[in-house]
């Protein structure tokens, strides 16, 4: 693309959102848990929110404060306001006080909009603002409105947004933007990435930072569907990794750091493969990230890409490839974006040549307009170069330019750091340390850690009120006070209290012999004590390799003791494992406080609290025993057969479907059925030969057609096994997986009635009512069900299966028997409508591992049956059938044990 001048680009960046809504009014814009809005609602509300604002606005001022958390409101509250001609600032709710209200009083907005929020609260956090200068975005209160809406996108403001920054000063800065570049971005992202209407776009993103604006203009300017996460699902690494998974995410704009916590919710989990493009920005991407990135996302496209506030969004990229993953090198930020120059600037501010170190400067007509109320710093960071050139913004990041012409970063040339992928000032950190009026003295530097990860050390002088006090007690005292004023990522995660700084001899803070200091002792090694109490101890011992600390003082929380993103992963974990649940925010908690909420807990071992169990789990749990039991004479409950085959259904829907429609092959299908089909053909021959009395069509898995047996035990297997080989061969027809990957449900649905009409009729082409109907197509239906069940994302999709699940129980066809059993019906409609369920840290065991368990159960419970049936011992059903079911799960266990084994030999032959 030839270069565009900047008036090109200047339209509101929401025309292309008007757009969307014109011509597409019911595709889906946002979902938020169950809810969803559409682009025709969105453009409604935010048009009535847009002629509220002059109505509730201050004069004068044309800037909106929007305070709020992720949500639809917020999304709304952004369009209503640059519909409205204001320029918009988002505050996030989640930071402190003292430091929304700085912000505030920088951009002196004429009214603040909150969403969803308390009214008091929101009034409380900036008590300088008129009581008549706050308004709730509400979407059911936004209906009732009656004024007209406001239809207009004209741009009649030409500075889109406000954004802050760390500053030197001790206050944040304040970057203003135009629509231009934001424009000029977009239309770069769609053209280079090709992202299409039915892709779907994570928020994860900080809502008060640049990335965010990515998040929602990429997908609201091309008809994609936004994906706002619960918030309080963005720190558990666990909740995280299922929540991408269950929404099918393509798109992600993430930091490094983030991608470590996504891996570590994996765990077992197989990769998500319905990611497309992982976009790194915020920090250092370094080749261990990558790696995990690909072992998460084996299907995406891996982008890194380089920018900053004050260029808005990102001005360079790369595209990540295997050959970076594997090497020690650092990953380059890359080149410009179109219309875009990436340049490395001498101290003279000359273009430096190849190879030499300099800072990097980005040079295009796409800059943000400068600091608000700050033109001195403005004209240092944006300089011209030559007056018929555009101006180049000085990013006081280190790099040079390699062989390949790609920039490659070298950290940064002044005081300001990355932590998290937020930029922070060292400055800022330390006026705010020295504010809180606990120290005399305070210096803040930032440290690499075990993992390589940027962390705030601050090294402080005590006061006079506090100098007596244990250092865990000042470090508390202290970090409270920052977290008034700072977001948490600007706390400094470890505090040394001296009686002096160290200074070199011309006077200066002798940085090097503090960072040695910090090096060579951690928080958390002093004063330490004896410890008796048992739960302490094993969180001592096992956080001491996590961090890397020869000794802990309980008194220290994780953040105290130097804890970061990623030794937060591995310090979640052993939490989770020794107290029973993850509480809300341990990591702030000391190790002796953590250690009273495991007493607390261990005194309730039934409490809910903390265990919930994927319904479906329970449902293959309840069913395999319903079968066991009813084959033991214990109960007769029809039904667990069919039940498992839809339950089949949804694990296939749900684990397997994805990766064979993205990867284009059904080759998952065959995994799937070695799993299932070697070892039930290993105990059928180990019969045979014990017996002699299994017949070859048994071990080949076909005797389900032998009408001579009346009564077949492993039928279910047979028929189970028989339905993936169909499945094997439609699913290795292109039409039908592009037909799958693109309309899930639908294509699902359609199926599960065509095999429901197709079962009927082969029924007069071959009667199998001789062999009670144990064939495929009399179940296949049942599969068809249950992925469509996965992919029920939506209130009417769940009501379109439950509507089929009750046909099919007025029908028959849900037990196979003369008797009526309630339990499948129940059993499938808790599938489709609760996700999962509490239960007891026992009984949540002992059901996962039955479900785990289900297969060997099955096949190892009719060997069980003839034993008891040759023991001459009075017999006991119950007994019989807990007996089955344990042996069944340790049978699972030793194949277990057997298939590691097995593999690690494989794996050392193959190396």
């Amino acid at each position: 693309m030839s270069a565009r001048d900047k008036k090109y680009y200047d339209y509101s960046i929401i025309k292309r959102f008007l757009e969307n809504a014109a011509t597409h009014p019911d595709a889906i814009a946002a979902t938020q848990g169950d809810a969803a809005i559409t682009y025709g609602e969105l453009n409604r509300l935010s048009s009535i929110l847009a002629a509220e604002i002059p109505h509730h606005a201050a004069p004068g001022s044309k800037v909106v404060a929007i305070h709020a958390e992720r949500s639809v409101n917020l999304i709304i509250a952004i369009l209503a306001s640059i519909r409205a001609g204001y320029t918009f600032a988002v505050l996030d709710a989640h930071y402190p006080a003292h430091r929304l209200n700085t912000q505030c009083e920088i951009i002196s907005p004429a009214l603040i909009l909150h969403c969803g929020l308390n009214r008091e609260e929101v009034q409380a956090t900036y008590p300088t603002i008129d009581a008549n200068r706050f308004l709730q975005v509400d979407c059911e209160a936004l209906s009732q409105q009656t004024r007209p809406p406001v239809l207009a996108d004209s741009v009649r403001n030409p500075i889109a947004y406000y954004l802050f920054t760390s500053g030197t000063t001790g206050k944040p800065k304040c970057v203003k933007t135009s629509h231009a570049p934001l424009n000029h971005f977009v239309d770069f992202y769609a053209r280079e990435f090709a992202p299409q209407a039915t892709d779907k776009f994570s928020m994860l993103s900080g809502i008060g930072h640049d990335p965010f604006l990515r998040d929602l203009f990429v997908p609201l300017s091309i008809g994609a569907e936004i994906c706002i996460p619960p918030e309080q699902i963005i720190r558990n690494p666990f909740h995280l990794y299922t929540w991408i998974q269950e929404a099918q995410i393509n798109y992600i704009h993430g930091t490094p750091q983030l991608s470590k916590l996504i891996e570590a919710g994996k765990g077992d989990n197989d990769p998500l493969g319905s990611l497309k493009y992982y976009f790194c920005g915020g920090d250092i991407l370094r080749p261990s990230h990558a790696r995990s990135i690909f072992r998460i996302f084996p299907n995406a496209q891996l982008v890194n890409f380089y920018g900053a506030t004050e260029t808005p969004q990102a001005m360079g990229f790369y595209r990540v490839n295997r050959a970076d993953v594997n090497s020690d090198q650092p990953i380059p930020l890359g080149k410009g974006i179109d219309d875009v120059e990436l340049l490395i600037l001498t101290a003279d501010m000359q273009i430096a040549a190849t190879g030499e170190k300099g800072e990097v400067g980005i040079r295009t007509s796409y800059l943000s307009d400068g600091y608000l109320h700050d033109d001195g710093m403005t004209a240092e960071k944006f300089v011209h170069l030559g007056a018929d050139l555009p101006p180049i913004y000085r990013t006081g990041d280190a790099g040079y330019q390699n062989d390949s012409h790609f920039i490659i970063g070298a950290g940064r040339i002044d005081d300001q750091v990355k932590i998290r992928g937020y930029r922070v000032e060292l400055a800022e950190v330390n006026s705010a340390v020295e504010r809180t009026g606990l120290v005399e003295n305070a210096a803040t530097f930032a440290a690499d850690n075990v993992n390589g990860e940027k962390h705030l050390i601050s090294f402080v002088v005590p006061g006079k009120e506090i100098a007596n006090q244990h250092d865990p007690a000042k470090n508390a005292l202290l970090k409270l006070k920052l977290a008034e004023e700072l977001p948490s990522y600007m706390v400094p995660t470890q505090i040394f209290w001296l009686n002096a700084l160290y200074l070199t001899p011309n006077g200066k803070v002798d940085k090097a012999k503090l960072l040695t200091l910090a090096h060579t002792s951690a928080a958390g090694e002093d004063e330490l004590e004896e410890i008796t109490d048992p739960v302490q101890a094993l969180i001592v011992e096992k956080w001491k390799t996590i961090l890397s600390l020869k000794a802990i003082n309980p008194s220290y929380s994780f953040v105290e003791l130097g804890g970061d993103s990623l030794s937060f992963i591995q310090a979640s974990l052993v939490v989770e494992e020794i107290l029973g649940c993850l509480p809300d925010e341990w990591e702030l908690f000391s190790i002796v406080q953590l250690a009273t909420m495991k007493s607390k807990t261990a005194k309730k071992p039934w409490s809910l609290s903390g265990f919930s169990v994927v319904t479906s789990v329970v449902v293959r749990a309840l069913s395999i025993i319903t079968v066991v039991a009813d084959h033991f004479g214990l109960f007769n409950l029809p039904g667990g057969v069919v039940t498992l085959f839809i339950v089949a259904g949804w694990s296939f829907g749900r684990y397997s479907l994805q990766t064979i429609t993205e990867k284009g092959t059904p080759s998952p299908i065959a995994k799937l059925v070695s799993r299932i089909a070697i070892p039930t053909m290993l105990l059928l021959l180990l019969l045979r030969f014990a017996f002699h009395n299994v017949l070859l069509t048994s071990i080949l898995l076909v005797s389900n057609y032998d009408r001579s047996i009346p009564s077949q035990s492993f039928w279910f297997i047979e028929i189970l096994v028989q339905i993936y080989a169909v499945l094997y061969i439609l699913f290795s027809i292109k039409p039908i997986r592009k037909l799958f990957m693109l309309h899930t449900f639908a294509a699902a649905y359609s199926m599960a009635l065509l095999a429901l009409a197709a079962g009927s009729l082969m029924e007069f082409v071959y009667n199998t009512y001789s062999i009670y109907h144990r064939v495929p197509w009399h179940y296949i239906w049942g599969i068809f069900l249950g992925i469509a069940i996965a992919e029920s994302k939506t209130r009417t999709h769940k009501i379109i299966a439950t509507a089929t699940l009750l046909l099919c129980a007025v029908s028959g066809m849900l037990w196979s028997y003369p008797e009526v059993s309630i339990f499948p019906l129940l059993a499938i409609l808790a599938v489709i409508w609760i996700k999962s369920i509490p239960l007891p840290k026992p009984l949540a065991l002992a059901v996962t591992k039955i479900a785990m368990a289900s297969l060997f159960i099955y096949i190892t419970h009719f060997l069980w049956l003839g034993i008891f049936h040759k023991v001459h011992v009075p017999r006991f059903a119950l007994v019989e059938t807990t007996l089955a079911v344990i042996g069944g799960i340790f049978a699972w266990y030793l194949w277990d044990q057997l298939s590691v084994r097995v593999s690690k030999i494989i794996l050392r032959f193959k190396h």
